[in-house]
């Protein structure tokens, strides 16, 4: 039986996969960044990479467009809505 340190060391000797990577980064990006964003861009959709805001957009299918022109892929984005007025669920 593996102990929950012996876990540890095994997964963090192991690379993650570049496409997880940069999803990864493109989140942790796009989470700092939430708040300003929301601020700068209420009630839009906004598109970040790892490097930083792509762009942003009303329209969803056209933020896509935009990031496609920009030369991104879907795994390398991260694609948030803005909203000023999030719903509470009660699960």
């Amino acid at each position: 039986m593996t102990t929950a340190t012996e876990a540890n060391i095994v997964h963090e000797s192991r690379r993650m996969p570049k496409i997880l990577e940069e999803s990864h980064q493109a989140f942790l990006y796009f989470d700092e960044h939430y708040d300003e964003w929301l601020a700068d861009f209420p009630n839009e959709w906004a598109a970040a990479s790892k490097d930083g805001l792509i762009d942003h957009h009303e329209d969803l299918e056209q933020l896509i467009v935009l990031f496609k022109e920009a030369g991104y892929d879907n795994h390398q984005v991260v694609v948030r809505f803005l909203d000023t007025e999030p719903k509470g669920l009660i699960l």
